[in-house]
């Protein structure tokens, strides 16, 4: 599970660093290896969020671990607030976390707290280090490390 949050810590920079210039998300599913390759299956910009979880679940190319990132508006706290969601799939393991990081593009771009969504097979105790895990994909990212550090506001 860790390769796979790192994947999607990645896959999550990514995405933030691609709303942040102020542009819609089309789902992003990304898949990695046994052997570290990292993939990105072809979709594209009319692709839904339902379709991109099928080609998730699909898992084509029998790769151990993959991580979809897609835009939606949840009910964090403070009313509707725009998400990214990040589905983690650990697919040998049958284990899941979906994480969600809210943002606001309005003024200057914002990066909120990351909130666990949902957990499959996996328990509160496993979190901590899976979420190191996230982090250091974050980190792996070209802009991620700046673009969180730079954009973070604490509130949830």
């Amino acid at each position: 599970m860790d390769t796979a949050c790192r994947l999607a810590g990645f896959v999550g920079a990514q995405a933030l660093w691609h709303l942040s210039t102020g542009g819609p998300l089309t789902p992003t599913v990304a898949f990695e290896s046994a052997d570290g390759q990292r993939s990105m299956a072809p979709l594209d910009p009319t692709t839904t969020v339902d379709q991109a979880h099928d080609v998730q679940r699909a898992n084509a190319g029998g790769h151990p671990v993959s991580a979809l990132a897609h835009e939606a508006v949840l009910g964090l706290g403070e009313g509707p607030t725009p998400t990214l969601v990040l589905y983690i799939v650990d697919h040998a393991a049958r284990r899941r976390i979906v994480l969600g990081v809210p943002y606001s593009q309005e003024g200057d771009f914002t990066v909120r707290t990351l909130q666990v969504l949902d957990l499959t097979s996996v328990t509160a105790g496993d979190l901590e280090p899976l979420i190191e895990a996230f982090f250091d994909g974050v980190e792996g990212h070209p802009h991620g490390k700046r673009l969180w550090g730079e954009h973070f506001d604490a509130r949830g």
